[in-house]
């Protein structure tokens, strides 16, 4: 039971690790350990130290229980991927102005997928989770 926790883990971290752009050696140096030991915590091998798993968290923008796989809304991967890009913006004005330009086009999308969705007589995937949440 406890080896497939720390592999559960290890894949977490290794999943948000390669969706935020960052090698082993990368990581593994913020935190202070070799590349080798980092890889064993990714693989379950070795178990992670509860600092070591507060540290990670952080270093990631996400709670420990989204590490472990115990909350129920993870962030999703892609949403890391444009918290790195915009998180290498300087600017506080520009950063808002992509935010916005996101926004904006997240609408777009949903919109178009209502449209497509309402021409073939299908519900759309915001219809059917407002539905799941009624049942």
């Amino acid at each position: 039971m406890a080896e497939e926790i720390y592999r559960r883990i290890g894949r977490n971290i290794r999943e948000r690790r390669l969706a935020m752009g960052w090698s082993l050696e990368k990581l593994a140096g913020t935190l202070g350990v070799s590349y080798q030991q980092l890889q064993k915590y990714e693989t379950g091998t070795n178990r992670l130290p509860s600092h070591m798993l507060v540290i990670l968290a952080a270093r990631f923008g996400c709670s420990t229980d989204e590490l472990c796989g115990l909350s129920r809304e993870p962030l999703p991967l892609e949403a890391l991927g444009l918290v790195r890009c915009i998180g290498r913006t300087a600017s506080a004005e520009l950063k808002c102005k992509i935010l916005g330009l996101i926004d904006a086009a997240a609408m777009l999308a949903s919109e178009a997928e209502r449209v497509a969705a309402s021409d073939a007589g299908q519900i759309t995937s915001v219809e059917l989770k407002e539905l799941q949440e009624i049942g």
